[in-house]
Order: C-alpha cells, then structure tokens, then sequence
C-alpha cells in the first residue's frame, strides 16, 4: 500500500513547527498538513530543543500513554481482561514504529485512545468536564481524519473529507494533491 507522506512532508512539518515555535502562531498560508501536529512540535521544541531525537523520545512516551489509556478503556468496557488491548498496542510492531517517526501518527493514536478512556467510563462517572475533554480531544482528532483514513486503505472514505478542506479552502494545495492521489488509487483499486 503507498504512504501518503514524503521526506518533504517531514521537513515542511519541522519548518512550520519552528516558525510557530518562533512566534509566528498564525502562519501566511495553509498549513503542510493537519495543524495539531505543527502545534505538538512547536510546543516540544519551545519546552525543550528542536532536536529529532527529542521529539522521538517523547513520541515514545505518548505511545506508551496510549498503552495505558487503551489498557483502561479495555478495563472499563470489558474488566481486568480487557487491560489486553493496551498490552497488545504495546508489542504491536507498526505502533512502535511510527512512534520513531516525525509524524502526527503516534499524535494520533494518543488522541484515539484517551477518547475512548474518557468515553468509555460508566454513566455515573460521566462528568461535565469528562464530556468536555472528550469533545476537545474528538476535535483534535477530526482535524487528521482524511488522512487517517488514507493512511489506511479506506480510500473512498477519505476522499469526501479532502472534497470538505477544499471546500473550506481551495487553495489548499495539499488537500487538492492529497484528493488527487486518492481519487487515483480508488480509480484504479476499483477496476480490479
């Protein structure tokens, strides 16, 4: 299956990064990618330093956060067994892969699984500001939904929500490079 990222997508991503972590919140023009990404970096470089390295170590830490938080929606919805599915996140070889690299996957795999840990909490434990939380990380999340489902295989899916960034924006040139290349692969996935 073809990825839908470049060595120039990681390197237009470092470069927004320390231009907001400079100061520049607002940017002149659309965003390489999905914003949240950007934002994370910026935040890691002003914290701490701009170094990869850097930013992979705590990329490893936010996939081991998501271990725990799919342990404990496993545990909410299904008991102690269903601490298994944070175990299995934790040996699953693409997860720990992609937590190695400079890209907004482990971002959102973190952002999937505290969703579900705060969604997945009994009734009586459904406060305000749980719904709150979960409402600003689903958010969060909807910002890498096209790409997210490109990322994998759902092609037909992901081609309306690059028709809805176009819609926003039609100079949104990754958007229309992104909806271009789907719309390529669906056409000739569908023919076989």
């Amino acid at each position: 299956m073809r990825r839908f990222f470049s060595r120039a997508g990681v390197n237009g991503v470092r470069v927004e990064a320390k231009g907001i972590a400079g100061g520049d919140w607002l940017g002149h023009g659309v965003f390489y990618q999905a914003p949240h990404y950007p934002y994370f970096l910026a935040l890691v470089y002003r914290v701490f330093n701009d170094s990869v390295a850097t930013v992979r170590v705590i990329q490893a830490l936010l996939g081991a956060c998501s271990c725990i938080l799919l342990s404990v929606a496993g545990i909410q919805l299904f008991g102690r067994r269903g601490a298994i599915a944070g175990i299995l996140l934790a040996i699953y070889p693409p997860a720990v892969f992609q937590d190695g690299l400079i890209d907004k996957s482990s971002l959102t795999t973190f952002l999937a699984a505290a969703l579900l840990a705060l969604l997945s909490a009994p009734a009586e434990r459904m406060t305000a500001r749980r719904r709150f939380g979960a409402g600003i990380v689903l958010g969060l999340l909807s910002l890498t939904l096209g790409r997210t489902l490109a990322s994998q295989g759902r092609i037909a899916e992901a081609v309306p929500h690059f028709e809805r960034a176009l819609a926003l924006d039609p100079n949104y040139a990754n958007a229309r490079a992104s909806l271009d290349e789907a719309r390529a692969i669906h056409s000739r996935t569908s023919r076989r």
